[in-house]
């Protein structure tokens, strides 16, 4: 009777264990699902999207310049952080891991 009654215990606890886990893992994944929209979302910015387009493409050039100051405002230092982390996940995804 006892060995039934820890083997029930045992299987309880890490059946709980594994339930605990689980759990954690879908909340991470959720996660990272609305943080991609979101990075996503700051991306798709039109305005950012032109200002970094000007910015690339004409330099040290007056409205390269120009583009440069306003993307140094609190907007574009969040795109250019969501262009990064979006690029690196993808990365990862292209590598499998």
């Amino acid at each position: 009777m006892k060995k039934i009654f820890a083997f029930v215990t045992a299987v309880t606890l890490s059946t709980s264990a594994l339930a605990g886990n689980v759990s954690n893992d879908m909340d991470n994944a959720g996660t990272d699902l609305k943080d991609k929209s979101a990075l996503e979302k700051i991306v798709n910015n039109d305005r950012l999207q032109y200002l970094h387009k000007e910015m690339t493409n004409y330099g040290f050039s007056e409205s390269g310049m120009d583009a440069r100051l306003q993307m140094m405002s609190k907007e574009g230092k969040a795109y250019h952080s969501a262009l990064d982390r979006l690029e690196a996940s993808k990365k990862e995804d292209m590598s499998g891991t």
